[in-house]
Parts: C-alpha cells; structure tokens; sequence
C-alpha cells in the first residue's frame, strides 16, 4: 500500500478539527468521521509532541515556523496507532481495498483487545495499522485531524496549508468546568496546571496575569480563568481567516443537523444518510460507556452543569466572564 502524503490531499480536503479538552470535540469528530470519504485521526499529537514548535506563538513570528509545522502536520498524517486510527465507532468508507477490509477490522478489533491488558499498552501503541489506500484513493478522501492538544497552534498550522479548514469548538465554561472537574474526581487527569505561555501570552496580559498570580487563585478560578484565556487566545487567532470557523458546543447539541449539515459544506463535504443516522443515535439516549461516552442525552449534555456545580460556583463564572471579551461577546454564555 502507498504511505499517505499531506501533498497528495488538497489542502482544502484537510480539516483540522480543534478544542480544549471536554469541549465536545470527540463527538463532533466522530461526526465528521461518519462520512464516506472521511480518513480520521484521533489526537496523533498525544503520542507525537512538536518539540520545536512554540506552544503559543505570536503572528509576526509565524513564518519562521511554517516549514517545521508542515512536517510536524505530515508526521501527524503517518501516527497509525489503535487510538488514531480505531477510535469507536467505525464507519464503511468509500475508498480503501474493499477486499482487505475484513482483515484490517479483525486486527482493529484484536488491538483494541490487547488494550486491556495495561502491560501491553506501549507494545500495542507502537503497531501501525494500515489504512489500505490505493495511489488513486489519496486524492479523493477528506482528512480529519482532531486535537485537543494543538488548538493554540490553529492559526500556524492554517497558515502551514493554506486552504485547509479549521473548526475550533468551545463548550459553555459551566459545561466545561464540571466535566473537568468530574474528570479529576474520577482520576481521568488534573486539572491543577496550566502552561506558562498562555498566562504570559497577549490574552493573558490583557488580564493582568502571571503564573505567580493564577496560582494563588482557588481552584476553580484557576479554570474560569484557563477557560478564558486558551477560548480567547486562539478566536482572536482566528477571526480574520476566512478558512475557519469558531462552532459552539451548545448550538450544534441543540440543532446538530442544520449546524453539522453547515459545517459539512463549509469542510466541501456532501451531506450523507449515514451521518445524519449517526447524529440522531448519538444525541437521543446514553450508550453507558462511561466518561468518554458520545452517546448522551442532549438536555444532560447542556444543563447538567446547573446541578453539578454550586451556585456559588456558578456565579463565580458568571462575574469572572463578566469583564472578559469572550464573555461580552457572547453574553448568553452568562446564562
């Protein structure tokens, strides 16, 4: 099989789909990946760090990195890990050797099982499953990246392949910040960091920050105050590239096929049964997977921060976003 190449797509076939963590972008990927012609991969970036790019950098030093972003976006394409490329569920695709296919699913499958046994996790990570494309395959598939991890990087990584899609997603603060803290509960991950490059950034000198001050906040206005200052940073980022777009979390939960159908014509992708089926399996009950389930009620989905944090909490959100610009331009995040 030929090895994927970032020049054999269009740049205007490649989305990148991007959020903070417990934004709603796994769903929203999988989506995306309900498409036909979609060829997805699920955070490459966790096992492939950019060790030479910035974290957060500003406009004017942009095109010093474009080269070094270019190859990082290619070594991204070529991470073929169970978790890039077998995320659940699947979906039949249009391109690839249909009569492969069976045995590509069996060791997709057998891999996923592997998993279990938490000894093997590194071996099992290091096997590369294949994605079975032919030459004349490349040219006709759409990819979809999708991070949690590189969203500060949106405008580079866009300007990297000019015409690509960017999608960033933001989830109400509330939302977010009970997840995350539901998280910490659970042991999925902290939640008592944050990168020094944000606090110092433009944003967070709009604010008066600094790691010292952030860190004597309380907790929770530790994460208000992330929220604000990752959400910001990376709209500001991109307000003015015609190739992105900045999705709400709640509109698209709340109208997933006009908003989804929106997004898919914006990312030149038809309109297809099997994603429309998919969207409504995956907003009308909860599969019971746990934390990292797609399958939820969308009423849950919105409002259940209302009862998961106290009112104090709440209105310690709302008078923090008060006198943000994030907060002003969407005042029913107030709410």
């Amino acid at each position: 099989m030929h090895p994927l190449a970032l020049s054999s797509i269009a740049n205007e076939r490649v989305l990148l789909l991007l959020g903070a963590p417990r934004s709603g972008t796994t769903w929203a990927a999988k989506v995306f990946d309900s498409h036909p012609q979609v060829l997805y991969r699920h955070e490459p970036d966790i096992s492939l760090r950019a060790a030479d790019l910035p974290y957060v950098i500003e406009r004017a030093k942009i095109p010093c990195h474009l080269e070094s972003a270019r190859a990082y976006l290619q070594a991204l394409l070529e991470v073929r890990s169970i978790k890039a490329v077998g995320s659940r569920p699947s979906f039949p695709k249009d391109y690839g050797d249909r009569r492969l296919r069976p045995l590509r699913s069996t060791l997709v499958a057998a891999l996923r099982l592997a998993e279990i046994a938490k000894p093997l996790r590194p071996l099992i990570n290091e096997i590369a499953v294949p994605d079975l494309l032919g030459a004349t395959a490349q040219g006709d598939i759409h990819l979809v990246l999708k991070s949690v991890s590189s969203g500060v990087r949106a405008r580079l990584f866009a300007e990297a392949l000019p015409g690509c899609r960017v999608i960033f997603l933001i989830r109400h603060p509330g939302g977010q910040v009970a997840s995350m803290l539901r998280g910490a509960r659970l042991g999925k991950f902290s939640v008592d960091g944050w990168s020094a490059d944000l606090l110092e950034s433009e944003v967070g000198r709009r604010y008066g920050l600094s790691s010292a001050r952030h860190m004597a906040f309380p907790l929770l206005d530790q994460m208000i105050w992330n929220w604000v200052l990752y959400n910001e940073t990376i709209i500001d980022d991109l307000a003015d590239l015609p190739t992105a777009r900045v999705a709400r979390h709640q509109d698209l939960v709340r109208d997933p096929l006009t908003q989804f159908s929106k997004l898919f014509a914006f990312a030149g992708l038809s309109w297809t049964r099997q994603t429309e089926e998919f969207i409504r399996r995956s907003t009308t009950g909860n599969d019971g997977s746990g934390y990292y389930s797609i399958q939820r009620n969308s009423a849950e989905t919105l409002e259940g921060w209302r009862t998961q944090l106290s009112a104090a909490d709440q209105d310690r959100i709302r008078d923090i976003l008060r006198d943000t610009a994030i907060g002003r331009r969407w005042p029913d995040l107030l709410d």
